[in-house]
């Protein structure tokens, strides 16, 4: 009899032993729910928010992009331009080409605007070894003077 009652109050002991870690379970498991829902609330919350402004730096990169191949697109207009006025070569306009990169990068000009420069220069009659020498000069005198390029030139 005391052996059914020690089976008895081991399987009562058992079974509290059980609800405590069935209790702990279910409250990892309301814990976890609970972390969930959370998580699905932010993410509610700020996908919006983030959504719009991945769309918005999209935006931009799209109009850098087009910005970057008009710009490209209107220097080769203003080189050709150039290159048809003067009629020269390709390794003299590749030379003058290379000056008015290197004006757009050490001045208060852009290749573009540099490029300009020389086409005004190139209509009043300058022959190519004159527009490598004069043009940053132009570019200077313009810069310093608060003047346009057209009248610089």
């Amino acid at each position: 009899m005391a052996n059914l009652g020690r089976l008895l109050l081991k399987i009562d002991l058992d079974q509290k032993g059980s609800r405590k870690i069935l209790y702990t379970l279910n409250q990892v498991i309301d814990s976890t729910k609970k972390v969930d829902d959370a998580g699905a609330k932010v993410a509610r919350t700020f996908s919006g928010p983030v959504v719009q402004a991945f769309n918005q730096v999209k935006d931009i990169a799209i109009q850098i992009a087009r910005s970057s191949v008009q710009i490209g697109s209107e220097f080769e207009q203003s080189m050709q331009t150039v290159a048809a006025i003067t009629g020269e070569t390709s390794q003299v306009m590749r030379s003058l080409e290379n000056e008015v990169r290197r004006l757009g990068a050490t001045t208060s000009f852009t290749a573009r605007e540099a490029a300009d420069a020389m086409g005004v220069l190139a209509r009043s009659g300058m022959e190519a070894a004159d527009l490598l020498k004069v043009t940053g000069e132009v570019l200077l005198f313009a810069g310093a003077a608060g003047t346009t390029l057209n009248r610089s030139a």
